[in-house]
């Protein structure tokens, strides 16, 4: 209960996404919805089952300190910030990141590995609809899944995408290693599908640090059961190329995997002749130029920055939500060198969390820290803090089995 309704609440935002392509608009806001309803749950573990000395413990207090430190000082940017609105949206928004680290603060009793189990699920099973569904508005064909609105269903290749590569890492941790091994190679398929460029290319960096780290396991791994390693090997390249003779002679499902495959062409300047442009790198690089050249402007926005919420008032003359890009880059822009060292004081908690824990918690982390400075901005943070959350406050039998050796 406890771990479906955090999930719940974590992938909101997506959920509006796919309620929105059918015309779907509820009397109240899915996240505010789920927010409350994940408040409730905590507050009534929390009331059954009162802990205040864990609560109160010095080395939990902390990082929840540093992170309300920098929603404060985030506040007090509000008094200098040329937003007049977005600016307050953005520290409201902010709130449900704090929520999501807060319930693992006050509750830290969730299961890890049920809430793992349930996002690989609905990561899979929302993937796999995007895409049977997404083809359609690439081939301007009547939607056979009857999306009427595909302006947000169209963007969600990109949250997707990340869910696929944190679900990736997060297999990393499952004790059975045939099993990881499918079911990564099932999730790498259905991510090279999505066109996400980002969470692809960290996640396969990723699994060559694990590979790497972890070469002496391996080869244990495969001297000890080289037969069974054999049949693996065998399976995964029929699997994969009935998948791919399948996907590759489908109209539909085709498009997902050619897009995919131009879209990373185009990175290398290669023409695919499909007149794809690699706009979403210039456009990133433009924003990163821009933050940095406005960030040393001067040592006073150097220090304080220019104030929460100004980045798409002074980039574009608009006030609206915009961002670079590259959250630290944000943070700089927005909260100075101030903001900075507040968020880097609670990301400190979390690196020494990480110490005595799975060799995946490190990976994820790393995964996380790439995805942050790639995309992202400061209200889109919830999976980041329940995470970091998850890392901070539960005990290292609940990523882990005493009975066997984890990844």
């Amino acid at each position: 209960m406890k771990e479906a309704t955090l999930l719940l609440f974590l992938i909101s935002g997506q959920l509006k996404c796919f309620l929105l392509a059918y015309g779907i608009e509820l009397p109240v806001d899915l996240t505010l919805l789920t927010a409350v309803l994940v408040t409730a749950v905590a507050a009534v573990e929390f009331m059954t089952k009162p802990d205040f000395k864990n609560l109160v413990n010095r080395h939990r207090v902390m990082p929840m300190i540093a992170i309300c430190i920098f929603y404060l000082w985030m506040i007090i940017t509000l008094s200098f910030t040329p937003s007049e609105k977005y600016a307050y949206t953005k520290c409201f928004y902010f709130l449900t990141n704090i929520l999501a680290f807060g319930v693992l603060f006050v509750s830290p009793s969730f299961r890890f590995i049920r809430f793992r189990n349930l996002l690989i699920a609905v990561s899979v099973i929302m993937s796999i609809f995007f895409l049977l569904a997404f083809p359609d508005y690439w081939l301007s064909t009547p939607s056979v899944f009857g999306i009427r609105d595909f302006e947000c269903f169209k963007l969600l290749y990109l949250p997707l995408g990340f869910l696929l590569g944190m679900s990736i890492i997060l297999s990393l941790g499952i004790r059975d290693e045939i099993k990881k091994i499918v079911l990564i190679n099932f999730l790498l398929l259905l991510l090279a599908g999505t066109a996400s460029r980002g969470p692809l290319i960290f996640t396969l960096f990723v699994l060559f640090l694990a590979v790497i780290l972890m070469i002496r396991t391996i080869f244990s791994f495969i001297r000890h059961h080289t037969k069974r390693f054999v049949y693996l090997m065998i399976f995964i390249l029929v699997f994969d190329s009935a998948y791919f003779l399948v996907a590759m002679n489908n109209e539909k499902l085709s498009v997902n995997y050619e897009r995919s495959f131009a879209r990373f062409l185009v990175l290398f300047g290669i023409d695919t002749g499909t007149g794809m442009q690699n706009t979403s790198v210039e456009v990133r690089v433009g924003h990163i130029k821009y933050a940095w050249e406005k960030i040393t402007e001067s040592p006073a926005t150097f220090m304080k920055g220019y104030g929460i919420g100004s980045y798409g008032l002074m980039k574009e003359g608009t006030d609206k939500r915009l961002y670079p890009h590259n959250m630290f880059l944000e943070i700089l822009f927005e909260m100075g060198l101030l903001g900075m060292i507040f968020f880097l004081w609670y990301l400190y908690y979390i690196g020494k969390s990480i110490r005595g824990k799975p060799l995946f918690i490190l990976l994820l982390m790393i995964y996380l820290l790439l995805n942050l400075a790639k995309s992202f901005s400061l209200v889109d943070l919830r999976f980041f803090f329940a995470i970091f959350g998850f890392v901070l406050y539960l005990p290292l039998s609940l990523f882990t089995s005493p009975k066997r050796k984890h990844v």
